[in-house]
């Protein structure tokens, strides 16, 4: 036992390690120098190389499997805003990997049975990675409000500069979105970048939600024009339909969700409570057919999951 609990450590905190691969090498390179490059030599360029070849094949084969999944895994990224510690696809697939191996793991010591452990490893694989989406998919919604209430902001004070708005309300705004501001307002007044190239970084940074506000942004500063002021007023309507349009949605979507986890709570309630007063019922999940059946239990539930994260993505 004592084995497998080692194991499973190992194999996460490598997972870790390998995912945060860049801020690891960030941080070994602020003390020893031999460690980073011992560090750089075993993984750090394997992961770099591993991630250039998902990245080559995203953009030479867009409908391949690897060009699909490799964007599937970067939308997660760019969601739970990870990339800011350097997290790639390639890191996360690691990730992942790694906690399926300690889950196939765990299988395999009570069941002692390969097909099973194989079974195991694709079902945690999935299940974590569909936790991970939808967890993903929760915070986007939350950046979008966040997004659209700094547009808003900015929209109905552009009289005087776009530029000269975004730096009277920085202070003011969400600390999820102001740091990408504060960027903005840097690299235009220290890096010496164009307010074209500083707002489309910008629109970069902050995803498909500001793309409007940062043309519209480029066309109003180009033209010095104040009577182009009203044509920011239609994206304040549009997000004001978003605004309505996603609250109806959330609505329906929340008792979707609180149906599913009060089910599966009263489930797992009367499987933890079994398990602790029958002897039998323990013993018979640990067998064979116990675990294929946990394991099965474990995909539909994922399924489940990933069927209601494919509903949230359209909303």
């Amino acid at each position: 036992m004592s084995t497998l609990i080692v194991f499973i450590v190992v194999a996460v905190g490598f997972g870790l390690l390998v995912m945060y691969n860049a801020k690891v090498l960030f941080l070994l390179s602020q003390s020893t120098s031999f460690v980073e490059k011992l560090y750089l030599r075993f993984f750090g360029t394997r992961i770099r190389n591993l991630n250039l070849r998902m990245e080559r094949e995203t953009g030479l084969r867009k409908k391949s499997l690897t060009a699909r999944g490799t964007r599937y895994l970067r939308e997660i990224i760019q969601n739970l805003d990870m990339q800011k510690d350097g997290v790639t696809p390639a890191g996360l697939l690691v990730f992942l990997t790694a906690v399926s191996l300690a889950g196939a793991a765990l299988v395999l010591f009570f069941a002692k049975n390969l097909v099973l452990a194989f079974l195991a490893f694709f079902t945690v694989f999935y299940l974590v990675l569909t936790l991970l989406r939808f967890i993903s998919l929760l915070r986007y919604e939350r950046k979008e409000a966040e997004i659209m209430d700094t547009v808003d902001l900015l929209a109905m004070d552009v009289r005087g500069g776009v530029k000269n708005a975004i730096q009277r309300y920085t202070p003011a705004m969400h600390p999820n979105i102001k740091p990408y501001f504060e960027e903005f307002l840097d690299n235009i007044n220290i890096r010496g970048y164009s307010f074209e190239q500083a707002m489309l970084l910008l629109s970069d940074r902050l995803g498909p939600n500001f793309v409007d506000f940062a043309q519209k942004a480029i066309l109003y500063e180009a033209k010095a024009d104040n009577e182009l002021e009203d044509i920011f007023s239609s994206i304040i309507e549009v997000n004001r339909h978003r605004r309505e349009l996603r609250y109806r949605t959330n609505m329906k979507f929340s008792q979707l969700r609180f149906d599913f986890l009060t089910s599966g709570a009263v489930i797992l309630g009367y499987a933890v409570f079994s398990v602790w007063l029958d002897g039998y019922i323990r013993h018979f999940l640990t067998s064979t057919v116990g675990m294929l059946m946990l394991i099965i239990d474990v995909f539909v539930v994922t399924l489940v999951l990933s069927y209601m994260a494919a509903i949230k993505a359209k909303l």
